[in-house]
């Protein structure tokens, strides 16, 4: 990512280039660091643009020798460089005329005179894949752009500059170890449409002196696509920046469970999920079941229902659908299947999670399984105590198994009691457990664990209490960020997760899907319902973003890709974005290798003519999917039509086949159906033979222009043709350098959608001109050339040809840079010769 203006100087790694001391320091303009323009403001941050300015450095706190006053206040200087700072305006300096003036050891610049309003507000940006960006930050806590976009009726934080003083005063120069209210009102529209503001103040989430968060709301009707963005504060507007927004459409808890067995022993016990409406309107849908092999083994609780709408006062989500496996007589082994939802009015359906279920010898014992492994009790200070909760013991065996319980407390206070000490569990009967809260406690955080002993194998529940002072009606947040009454007595300080499900000493494998789920309240007891909560790995594995349940609970499916035998931590992060409150907790156990089953890379679908890491593939593009274990072996297409079927692999996205042109182990090159719909994040799953992979998101971009380059590469020369008097063609390269008149065709994918349509992995018909829909773009040396043609080359398939003839004015040389853009979005550059 390549940052502009203040996020360029705070982010970037700056080069040293040498000291300016010996020359006179010039000031040449004053600007909005964030907008680049001249409305400036007390507290804002700005960029001092000249010569011999100050010392090339990235430093917090002033450079020695380097100071910068404005009416005489010192400046804080939080980048420099030798023809730019990056200053904050001294709050205390009032609106109107001011005097800016840099020193740099003993020599001083001439004073430059600015003007101050009482506001300057400027949305911070990034220039990414050479489009300009708002930097935000999506309720997960991940980072948005393009291809992280923010989905219709989200709250979302931007960054920005100029909103004016806060309540209280915040000091000129200081990061606000919490969030400082700005005093004055903020107002946002996007597309025009007003977006409610919940929350606007000085921060420190980005670690920047003057950086202003304001957290809103995106309006809910808004279909996919970029809107203009524009913050007013006290009648000033700042620039439009455009917001990168998506419909989520639907989503499920988890993607895939893996269930345990032992041949000849107790049915497994069953796993629920949810499905979650992001849509602005509700939906019906429908879930069926399928297995790769083993019989009709997998089975659901529902079938089919109806979901309201984003934002309803009845919730978004499903009830808890219950996944239920039942292996019967079963032979040991391993044994796939998936659930497929159906939700016809969303672009992303159909979701789909992966079932596995492993079946151990008779002989094998695998421990009992306890759920949850996390308990959280919330009560209010002299109130009734909370209902018992319970765990339930599974043993999967044939035989019966003993136990005993253990309680521990942190601290000297037994503020819990336990159903039973001891137990007896048989096959098929499942053992509760429950846990009941002491009465008489006061206010505060209370900590503790049930430990069971089977013998060669224990199993450890996480148990936590809140008892708070208040709590607001029926302990559901009134304000969506805070968790807070108006006027309520607690005020959280931190988030309290648990892992409720995957507990400590959990055994995973490599490759198979397994469940997350973290319960988080504050310490007030306010179940955490908008937010963000990230699981990460210790073993390398990508970080998950759970998905909120909206009752405190976040469920994500972890796949496993790095084995680790031992001493891999699980570390869960709750963070509310608004308040700033954290908390975060860690879990320890093992991911055993598991050797043949497919994994798909995160992020792993490139476009097969640049590599972009951007893995935002578009209808009709060709693409390399790459991962583990995909395929039996090398295999290459022979014939058109393409087959969905090569080396034993196959690969769905969005519930399509892709017509596949090639494969090795690692990596399958393939192209994407035309009728999948841009801006939509779909599902991808690999099966190889009987084996299935856990679903990964992939999202589909209308355009992802790329010239195929001669190396393969993406980079370098690229394969552009000259069309000879003889109507050959000839490689535009150093040995057949081009000039200005010269015709030349070009080779790329990811134009997008074409008409007339065609089918991925058919030839394209020769009957008529395959025209790309999206309006495209060339340039030669940055000199723009006229295109005769943009589309599919006929015969083949997946390949898009651009017809253009040479511009003058282009400057000579072996290596001139080549952009192809489709609606504005340049693909990288490739490079050719003109003389």
């Amino acid at each position: 990512m390549q940052f502009q203006s203040l996020a360029r100087w705070v982010f970037l790694t700056l080069l040293a280039c040498g000291s300016a001391a010996a020359q006179v320091p010039t000031i040449q303009r004053v600007v909005n660091a964030p907008s680049l323009t001249t409305p400036l403001c007390p507290g804002g941050i700005a960029a001092i643009i000249g010569t011999n300015l100050g010392p090339t450095t990235l430093f917090k706190g002033q450079a020695t020798g380097l100071t910068v006053t404005v009416n005489g206040s010192n400046t804080p200087v939080y980048s420099s460089l030798a023809t730019q700072l990056g200053i904050q305006i001294p709050f205390e300096v009032p609106p109107g005329p001011a005097i800016v003036v840099v020193k740099y050891f003993e020599l001083t610049s001439a004073p430059f005179s600015i003007q101050l309003a009482a506001v300057a507000p400027g949305i911070l940006t990034a220039v990414q894949n050479g489009v300009t960006e708002p930097i935000f930050m999506r309720a997960d806590g991940s980072m948005g752009s393009s291809q992280n976009p923010a989905n219709p009726g989200e709250t979302i934080s931007i960054f920005m500059g100029g909103l004016g003083p806060t309540t209280p005063p915040t000091d000129t120069g200081v990061i606000p170890p919490f969030p400082v209210v700005t005093s004055n009102l903020v107002t946002e529209t996007v597309s025009g449409e007003p977006a409610k503001v919940i929350f606007a103040a000085l921060t420190n989430t980005l670690g920047q002196v003057g950086v202003y968060q304001v957290n809103f709301t995106v309006p809910r009707d808004l279909p996919s696509g970029s809107y203009p963005m524009v913050v007013t504060v006290r009648g000033v507007d700042s620039a439009a920046v455009l917001l990168p927004v998506a419909n989520l459409g639907v989503a499920t808890t988890q993607v895939g469970f893996t269930f345990q067995a032992v041949q000849g022993g107790s049915t497994p016990p069953p796993n629920t999920f949810r499905i979650i409406n992001g849509m602005t309107k509700p939906t019906n849908f429908t879930v069926t079941t399928s297995t790769v092999s083993g019989g009709n083994w997998l089975s659901v609780s529902t079938t089919s229902g109806t979901i309201e709408q984003l934002g309803s006062n009845k919730g978004n989500t499903s009830a808890p659908i219950t996944v239920s496996v039942n292996p019967g007589s079963m032979a040991p082994g391993d044994y796939y299947g998936s659930i497929r939802v159906d939700a016809p009015l969303a672009l992303n359906s159909p979701q789909s999670l992966s079932i596995v279920l492993t079946i151990a010898p008779s002989t094998v014992n695998l421990g009992p399984v306890v759920q949850p492994s996390g308990l959280v009790f919330v009560q209010v200070e002299g109130d009734n105590v909370p209902a018992p909760q319970s765990a339930t013991i599974t043993n999967l065996t044939n035989r019966a198994v003993s136990f005993t319980a253990t309680p521990a407390v942190v601290g000297n206070l037994n503020w819990f009691t336990i159903s039973t000490f001891i137990g007896n569990v048989v096959p098929n009967t499942p053992f509760t457990i429950s846990v009941s809260i002491n009465p008489g406690l006061r206010a505060g955080v209370y900590r503790g664990s049930l430990t069971l002993s089977f013998g060669a194998s224990t199993r450890v529940i996480d148990l936590q209490l809140v008892v708070t002072s208040a709590l607001d009606s029926d302990n559901k947040p009134d304000d969506a960020l805070t968790g807070r009454a108006a006027g309520g007595a607690c005020t959280p300080t931190k988030l309290l997760p648990v892992f409720s499900l995957l507990g400590g000493g959990f055994s995973t494998s490599v490759a198979w899907p397994t469940s997350l789920e973290v319960n988080v309240v504050d310490d007030c007891g306010a179940p955490l319902k908008s937010g963000g909560v990230t699981a990460s790995f210790s073993n390398g594995d990508q970080p998950v973003s759970l998905l909120s349940n909206g009752d405190g609970k976040w469920s994500g499916t972890w796949t496993a890709v790095n084995p680790r035998t031992s001493s891999l931590v699980v570390t869960a992060d709750a963070t509310q974005i608004s308040s700033g409150l954290k908390g975060s907790t860690q879990i320890g156990g093992s991911a055993q290798p598991n050797p043949d089953v497919p994994i798909l890379a995160t992020n792993g679908v490139l476009n097969a003519g640049s590599f972009s890491l951007a893995a935002t593939p578009s209808p009709g593009e060709l693409v390399s999917i790459f991962g583990q274990n995909l395929a039996d072996g090398f295999g290459q297409a022979q014939s058109l039509p393409l087959s969905t079927s090569l080396q034993n692999a196959t690969i769905l996205l969005g519930g399509r086949f892709l017509p596949l042109v090639f494969t090795v182990g690692g990596q399958i090159n393939a192209q994407i159906p035309y009728d999948i719909p841009p801006g939509t994040v779909q599902q991808m799953i690999a099966q190889r033979g009987a084996k299935l992979s856990v679903p990964q998101p992939v999202r589909i971009r209308s355009a992802e222009p790329a010239i195929f380059s001669t190396d393969s590469s993406g980079k370098g020369q690229g394969h552009i043709y000259a069309i000879t008097a003889a109507g050959q063609q000839v490689l535009a390269d150093a040995s057949n350098p081009v000039t200005a008149g010269n015709v030349l065709v070009i080779y790329c994918t990811g134009l997008g959608n074409v008409d007339p349509a065609v089918i991925a992995g058919n030839a394209v018909p020769g009957d008529q001109l395959r025209n790309a829909v999206g309006p495209v773009t060339l340039t030669i040396g940055g000199v723009n050339a006229s295109i005769a043609f943009a589309g599919l080359t006929p015969g083949l398939t997946g390949l898009y040809q651009v017809n253009v003839t040479v511009p003058p004015g282009i400057t000579p040389g072996n290596q001139v840079p080549v952009v192809l853009s489709v609606d504005g979005s340049p693909g990288p550059p490739v490079t050719m010769a003109v003389k």
